[in-house]
């Protein structure tokens, strides 16, 4: 492993709005494995190049080339890079009220990671000035206070642009699942979002949540097989994962208003 780092905690100044701990550049090799049980710090990486994960609060997410991703205080975290293909990343530990409006005014509840970010100009630019800066650290702050304000407001806009195809996604994702049991999680860990995020994206959208979305398919799909099939009660329940005909019944009188059976002889009329 090969690291620079320039350690600022010496210069600390509580009096100030934002303060950097320590920053640096790393080339990974398979030595890079951390853990930390509600860490006391909050951290920024950005991925140069190279792979690997990170496990944080319960999910799971793969981290590769031009990703960023935060390391929030109080979190429980835990990061390694590939062996195959070591990470080559920059990094920034920082603290402090504007820090914490930053977080909480621009990035959404429990989202960790920014995939495929075109940021490596204000990576470059923060380089610089930790560079040029590293003898005043007062001017240090207030440059990098800019810079890292930039970085959070690319980041909420790249949610914002995201955020429509990002919704169609998540609908393709539920209509080819609408046969199958519901499961959020396995969308969110799929797709690398915050289960808040993905029911707020999707929402604005598309005007309901993915549950109900799915509620409204699913009904659709029971009527289209009662309807134009004719398919035993008890076979199109199976099809639909429910566990047996009886609470398929109860399921679709509750949406639908009606049994299985009243709707096919209604239909079938």
């Amino acid at each position: 492993m090969n690291e620079i780092i320039l350690n600022l905690a010496p210069y600390y100044d509580e009096s100030l709005p934002l303060n950097i701990r320590m920053t640096g550049e790393t080339i990974c090799d398979d030595t890079i494995d951390v853990v930390r049980t509600k860490s006391e710090l909050t951290a920024l990486e950005f991925i140069d190049s190279g792979n690997g994960i990170l496990e944080i609060n319960g999910k799971r997410y793969e981290i590769k080339q031009n990703d960023v991703f935060f390391l929030k205080k109080g979190t429980n975290h835990h990061y390694y890079s590939s062996k195959e293909n070591p990470w080559h990343k920059y990094w920034m530990i920082f603290e402090g009220p504007l820090a914490e409006m930053l977080i909480d005014t621009f990035l959404p509840e429990d989202t960790y990671v920014f995939t495929e970010c075109e940021c490596k100009k204000i990576i470059n630019s923060m380089i610089k000035i930790f560079e040029e800066f590293s003898k005043d650290y007062n001017r240090l702050v207030d440059e990098i206070t800019v810079e890292l304000t930039r970085l959070f407001v690319y980041l909420k806009h790249r949610r914002g642009t995201k955020s429509a195809g990002l919704s169609d996604e998540i609908r393709k994702r539920l209509d080819s699942g609408v046969e199958q049991d519901f499961s959020l999680d396995e969308i969110c860990d799929d797709l690398g979002y915050s289960k808040n995020y993905i029911i707020q994206v999707f929402e604005k959208n598309y005007g309901t949540t993915p549950y109900q979305y799915y509620i409204q398919q699913k009904i659709a799909v029971a009527k289209t097989y009662l309807q134009n099939t004719v398919l035993p009660i008890n076979e199109v329940a199976e099809r639909l994962s429910f566990r047996d005909q009886r609470y398929f019944s109860a399921w679709f009188k509750n949406y639908a208003g009606t049994t299985p059976t009243e709707y096919r002889n209604k239909t079938h009329q």
